[in-house]
């Protein structure tokens, strides 16, 4: 899974990919050679490169986590490409709606012409083995979708249109 994370204000693009029980970490396109383990709840162990650390994570508000280790605090802020809204308004007042992900299109939720509610959900994507619903980012009613169950999206590719 592909997100943006800020800490302390910097920002960083970070890839994670779970294989064979153990992560892939790509930082701003750089493999690391870590070994990421959960030691208790809230408490992570990052080795790799000579060194190791222990990272408390506390939960700061939505999207932001307080990280500690070695005496030292940061603020991280994570955007989760799930749970962003994909969208794009035209004049017209017609949202097109994309794929925040590569992934194959499980089940519809909502059918054209339905009106819908801002947070529900129109669809199922599953990336990765895990299931993502695709939320409504407003009020509308659903005019298309450009994709039916079974469909393979890649990010950014066109899913529904809601006016």
């Amino acid at each position: 899974m592909r997100m943006h994370v800020r800490v302390d204000g910097r920002e960083f693009a970070v890839e994670l990919e779970r294989r064979n029980g153990a992560w892939r970490v790509q930082l701003d396109g750089r493999e690391l050679p870590l070994d990421i383990a959960a030691i208790e709840p809230g408490v992570w162990s990052l080795i790799g490169d000579g060194s190791s650390a222990c990272f408390r994570v506390l939960p700061e508000s939505a999207g932001a986590w307080r990280l500690r280790a070695h005496g030292q605090k940061w603020l991280a802020e994570i955007q989760d490409p799930r749970r962003q809204p994909h969208a794009e308004s035209h004049p017209s007042g017609r949202l097109r709606l994309t794929s925040p992900m590569f992934g194959r299109v499980l089940r519809l939720l909502a059918k054209p012409g339905e009106t819908v509610a801002a947070g529900a959900e129109l669809m199922i994507i599953e990336a990765m083995k895990m299931q993502n619903p695709v939320r409504c980012p407003r009020e509308g009613v659903l005019m298309a979708l450009a994709v039916e169950a079974g469909s393979v999206v890649a990010a950014g590719d066109l899913l529904a249109e809601i006016e």
